[in-house]
Formats: structure tokens, C-alpha cells, sequence
């Protein structure tokens, strides 16, 4: 299939496929894959910050088609529609945070079920627990092509409890906010001093990206 493919569609064919899961493989059909390594291309050259994103930023949190073990859902057109008009022109920092006012205007937080809701679910009912709201700010800044990536702690080191975040690239490195709750400017959030006392931060990329990246939060030596 990948060889009917012009380049570069043919190596972001390559990269998920590598990488995709093996429950995917039934679930996510050829055609649907070529439109949407078609729509994300088109994106990354049609925002006014392409210039700043490489080739590994774009495969590892711009393509991808899932964020974490939500349902696969064609969610890339219809956000990029409602949201490419309120980003374009911007800059690639003023971008990520007009994308989570975007995002707030759609889902506010309420727990649901332990089973992650697709981005579309979760904007149609109107809510979402953290996890959820983080896959629909990535999916919807990926969209309109903000690099973006999850991060989260399994657990507060002063509460039986966890939470999720999203971290943005803007050019000048990663940026934290918390989705769909939108401040003046990124790495602005409640959580930011609980997190430096994280016993435990994780980030997630699809595949292996080309180099280690920095968490935006600063953590202690001996946390990751």
C-alpha cells in the first residue's frame, strides 16, 4: 500500500504502521489512514508556523491518529474545521492557547467511566474526566498541527488520586497547560506545584521519537 503512496505521504504510511497497535490493525481501515495522513500534511504546510516544526515533531505528536487507549474516531477534519479559522495567523504559543479556549467552549470536567471516551465523544456529551480532556485538547491542537503530547502522574504524593495534563511545542520548547482550562499564558495551571512534588511524571509519544525531550514542568533529580 505504502509504495502507491508519493513521498512524504509514504513515510508517515511507514511510521504509523510501524508503530500502530495490534488492536488497530483491524480497526483502522487503508483509506481511512490516507485521508488522514493526507489532511495532516496539508495542515502542516498550510499553518503559519510549519517552518518551525521537523520532520520527527511531526510524525511523533502531530500524525498520529490516537493519544492514548481511547476508541479510534475520525476526529482530525471536523476539529480542524471549527478551529483552523480562530488560529490562523497566529503565532504557534498564541495558537496553543486559543486552542485550549476552543477547547474549554466545548468540554468542562466531570468524571465518567474508567474506559478513555474518543475526542468526539467527549465534545458531543459535553464532558470529560482529566485523561479525557487532555486526548481532546491534543487531538484538537494535532488538528490544526500543534505539535502536542500527553503527560500525567499515576499518583499525588498527598492524595490517593492521579491527573493528566498536556504539554505543547511552541517553537522555544514544551509547554505545560491544563485542557480545556485555559489561563493568560502557558505553563500556567493549579497543579504546577503539586507536580514538582510528583513522585512519578510520565509523557507519551507515538513511536520513538528522534531525540529525548525535556518535560516542561521541572522535576526532581531523581524523577522522570
Amino acid at each position: 500500500m505504502a509504495r502507491s503512496l508519493r513521498r512524504p505521504s509514504a513515510r508517515a504510511f511507514d511510521f504509523l504502521f510501524a508503530w500502530l497497535p495490534a488492536s488497530d490493525l483491524a480497526a483502522y481501515r487503508a483509506p481511512a489512514i490516507e485521508a488522514d495522513i493526507a489532511l495532516a500534511l496539508r495542515t502542516r504546510t498550510e499553518a503559519s508556523w510549519s517552518g518551525q516544526i521537523t520532520d520527527d515533531l511531526f510524525l511523533a505528536y502531530v500524525l498520529p491518529h490516537r493519544v492514548a487507549q481511547e476508541p479510534i474516531q475520525p476526529w482530525r477534519a471536523r476539529l480542524h474545521d471549527l478551529l483552523e479559522p480562530r488560529v490562523r495567523g497566529l503565532t504557534l504559543r498564541q495558537a496553543a492557547l486559543e486552542t485550549n479556549r476552543f477547547c474549554r467552549e466545548y468540554v468542562t470536567y466531570q468524571p465518567t467511566s474508567s474506559r478513555d471516551q474518543g475526542p468526539l465523544t467527549t465534545m458531543d456529551r459535553g464532558l470529560g474526566r482529566c485523561e479525557e480532556e487532555e486526548i481532546f485538547y491534543i487531538c484538537a491542537a494535532r488538528s490544526v498541527g500543534i505539535p502536542a503530547r500527553a503527560c500525567y502522574t499515576p499518583w499525588w504524593m498527598t492524595t490517593d488520586d492521579n491527573h493528566a495534563w498536556v504539554e505543547v511545542f511552541t517553537g522555544d520548547g514544551w509547554h505545560y497547560l491544563g485542557a480545556c482550562e485555559p489561563a493568560a499564558d502557558l505553563d500556567q495551571a493549579w497543579f504546577t506545584e503539586r507536580v514538582r512534588r510528583a513522585g512519578l511524571v510520565l509523557s507519551v509519544a507515538y513511536g520513538r521519537p528522534g531525540a529525548p525531550a525535556k518535560m516542561s514542568i521541572p522535576v526532581g533529580p531523581a524523577r522522570r
